[in-house]
């Protein structure tokens, strides 16, 4: 079940006409992740409000989708992407073991306090034979920040720390493993057959932490101005095509670059395996 030859990017800017870095990060995710053959029933482990999954597997449903969030499930729900959609923790899914083909994760194990226990609970709900696919952000990501980089630049290196404190509160980080640390964590669990390789090229994790900020940051410290709260409303209601006219375009380059040099990217593709037995 794979996904190649779409443009992620655009379908993204449609869905999501007033995030442009959002719809960067997540169209580089399913660009990356649609050359995985994702073998059915698959299970969105944290699926959050189902967006992601709305959008990559666009008129598929999906056999089943968790989180813990209700909010998030509530929005998940409206989207009628899922067949089984619950709620539960990540180290406790209600599932009985062998359940599934695919374990599929994006962007959410480092949001996970007690990862051990969830990367137990993936390994007992896949069937052997199958695969659990993640994606997640790399040791690299933080460097390449946008708002760390100026600061860094200005050499304030006290207020460049306080701003990837800031950053990891404000996004529920938890961690940032290198490949090693991961492979190694992965196989003390059971999994075998590991693949990981980086994605997100230092200037497009830039690029992207430069929307996020000015989206989530900058912009909200000017919307007491008029001018300010006609540039958020007219950003909010930008009707999707004319968000890809201008978006599309102007991030095109950032969407398909990839990772060079090797081992330089912000994100890591991890696919593991549960041997038969």
């Amino acid at each position: 079940m794979k996904k190649t030859g779409r443009n992620f990017l655009k379908e993204f800017l449609k869905f999501f006409p007033y995030g442009p870095g959002f719809s960067l990060y997540r169209g580089i995710e399913a660009r990356i992740l649609s050359g995985v053959d994702l073998i059915p029933p698959v299970l969105d482990f944290g699926c959050g409000d189902g967006s992601f999954a709305k959008v990559f597997f666009k008129n598929e449903k999906v056999a089943a989708g968790v989180d813990i969030d209700d909010y998030s499930l509530g929005l998940a729900k409206k989207l009628d992407i899922y067949m089984d959609l619950r709620k539960a923790d990540a180290a406790s899914l209600p599932w009985d073991g062998e359940s599934f083909g695919t374990v599929f994760s994006n962007c959410v194990l480092e949001h996970i306090e007690n990862i051990e226990g969830a990367l137990k609970e993936a390994f007992r709900v896949l069937k052997n034979g199958g695969k659990f696919v993640a994606t997640v952000p790399s040791e690299n990501l933080t460097s390449y920040l946008y708002r760390y980089k100026l600061l860094m630049e200005q050499n304030n290196h006290e207020k460049a720390g306080e701003y990837i404190e800031q950053f990891n509160f404000r996004h529920r980080h938890y961690r940032y493993l290198n490949p090693g640390e991961w492979k190694e964590l992965l196989e003390k669990i059971g999994f075998s057959e590991i693949e990981i390789k980086y994605y997100l090229a230092p200037e497009t994790t830039t690029l992207w932490s430069k929307l996020e900020y000015l989206f989530t940051c900058e912009l909200s410290g000017i919307l007491n101005s008029g001018a300010g709260k006609l540039t958020a409303l007219a950003l909010i209601i930008t009707p999707g095509f004319l968000s890809n006219f201008f978006w599309g375009k102007y991030l095109e380059k950032a969407y398909l670059a990839d990772v060079e040099p090797p081992g330089k990217g912000g994100g890591l593709l991890i696919t593991a395996g549960k041997l038969r037995q």
